[in-house]
Order: C-alpha cells, then structure tokens, then sequence
C-alpha cells in the first residue's frame, strides 16, 4: 500500500470536516484549496490522487456552479 501523502492528508482531513449524516462530502475545489492552503490545481491533483488510492469515490451528482 502507497503512503499517503502530506496535500493528500490535508485534502482528506478537508473532505472530513464537511461530511453530512449520510457521507457525503461535497465542498467546492476553491474552498478545499483555502483551507488546504495551496492553490486550486494542487488540491484538485490531491483529490484525485485520493480517489485513485480509494479514499475517496467521486459520485457524478451533478449540479455545482454553473450547471442547471
């Protein structure tokens, strides 16, 4: 098993912090990279580094910004 990464552990303890009762987790890339303190593309190049290691599982929902 890959170790975790430091950015990789701030963007889990980030999607950690904002888990509804159900599991869920869906804060926005911009507010995963101000509270993980580097800027978006790293916290976007985390995220998926978590999805791929199994950490995370990327629920296509839609919506967000923009989409109707």
């Amino acid at each position: 098993m890959r170790t975790m990464t430091g950015t990789q552990m701030k963007a889990l303890l980030v999607y950690i912090e904002h888990v509804d009762d159900k599991g869920i987790t869906f804060p926005g890339m911009d507010r995963v990279a101000a509270q993980m303190g580097v800027i978006r593309r790293n916290a976007e190049r985390a995220t998926a580094e978590l999805v791929e290691l199994g950490w995370l599982e990327n629920l296509d929902v839609g919506g967000g910004r923009y989409k109707t």
